[in-house]
């Protein structure tokens, strides 16, 4: 009877409205929000020693568990050994190195970035999408750059309508090395650089005379590696879009980098590495 009294009081009170000092709980906290993917604009990036990028930059956007795009997403960046973050950007390291950069995206408010040493992002929770390759490379525009090099065995003739053996090309002279954003970047040739230069071609010919000429081209780093170029020479990789041939390595990086070739796909073999020479 006394049990019923009690239930009988706290239902009148309900009913006759009015808070009479009583408290309301707070609402239940939203439910956390659905695993956000981060979508990178490419799988690697080459950022010069040295410097800054927003962690924004290398971000295509961000969706949601549907495939919704999240606007106002909080980035968080895990970094390799060497790499640091300041505020919201990742600073590459003064030396070349490679290692890879993870995102992650939540719709919290706090911070934007956090250190590789922080807690916040689990590297084993993140979707492999939300990684990249990142190599801090030798900004190569800031060396004045010699090629040499040779090639053999191609089906080139001379407008005199005569069959070239081999050439070679001796310390020829770089006008200019480009990359993406460069006035002067040719978005077909692709690459993450192109070395523009202009020089002597010594022609020997199968007839056994020699004939030099002046000519102007280009060649296309594939990529940089630590301590190395990978060189390219058109387009004829349908998997990578680019045809690599073997790395040129650095023997005194960056002023000097031996190896690979920059033999046309005319020439059926290279009889002399390049070597690319820094001067002063």
């Amino acid at each position: 009877m006394k049990r019923s009294m009690i239930l009988l009081t706290a239902m009148v009170l309900s009913a006759c409205g009015g808070d009479h000092g009583i408290v309301a709980p707070p609402p239940p906290p939203p439910p956390p929000a659905g695993a956000l993917h981060v979508e990178l604009k490419a799988g690697d990036a080459l950022l010069f020693t040295g410097s800054k990028v927003p962690a924004s930059a290398l971000v295509s956007r961000v969706l949601d568990d549907h495939g919704n795009v999240v606007t106002g997403a909080h980035l968080a960046v895990t970094v390799p050994s060497g790499w640091t973050v300041s505020g919201d950007t990742i600073i590459a390291p003064s030396a070349e190195k490679r290692g890879i950069i993870r995102f992650a995206a939540s719709t919290g408010a706090s911070g934007s970035l956090v250190s590789a040493d922080a807690s916040i992002v689990a590297a084993d929770s993140l979707a492999p999408t939300d990684s990249l390759t990142a190599t801090a490379g030798v900004d190569l525009r800031g060396f004045a750059w010699r090629a040499s090099w040779s090639c053999a065995g191609g089906t080139f003739i001379t407008t005199e309508n005569i069959p070239i053996d081999s050439a070679t090309f001796d310390h020829v002279a770089v006008d200019s090395v480009v990359y993406p954003g460069d006035e002067s970047f040719v978005p077909n040739f692709g690459g993450v650089a192109q070395v523009w230069w202009t020089g002597p071609e010594v022609r020997f010919l199968r007839n056994g005379t020699v004939d030099t000429v002046t000519i102007t081209n280009h060649q296309v780093v594939a990529r940089q590696a630590p301590d190395s170029l990978i060189l390219s020479v058109g387009s004829n990789n349908p998997a990578t879009g680019i045809d690599e041939w073997p790395a040129v390595k650095a023997s005194e990086s960056p002023l000097t980098y031996t190896g690979g070739t920059w033999c046309d796909v005319e020439w059926r073999t290279a009889r002399g590495a390049v070597t690319l020479e820094a001067e002063p």
